[in-house]
């Protein structure tokens, strides 16, 4: 099931919008420490974002929703 799942377009679709809201809220609020290091805690660990959480959960659900 997972398989076939992954060669569907709307999946590869859904995916890329769940990457695209991550990088846009990267770019936004990430910080890049010395050696490269990129800090994203202050808004997926410490201080979570209701809004981005929700987005995410509900890609994860429409792709991975039917194979579970």
């Amino acid at each position: 099931m997972f398989v076939k799942l992954m060669y569907n377009d709307n999946i590869f679709l859904r995916g890329a919008i769940l990457l695209k809201l991550l990088e846009d809220r990267i770019v936004k609020d990430g910080i890049v420490k010395e050696g490269n290091v990129l800090k994203v805690d202050s808004f997926l660990n410490h201080q979570m974002d209701i809004k981005l959480l929700n987005q995410m959960g509900a890609e994860f659900k429409k792709r991975f929703g039917q194979g579970i």
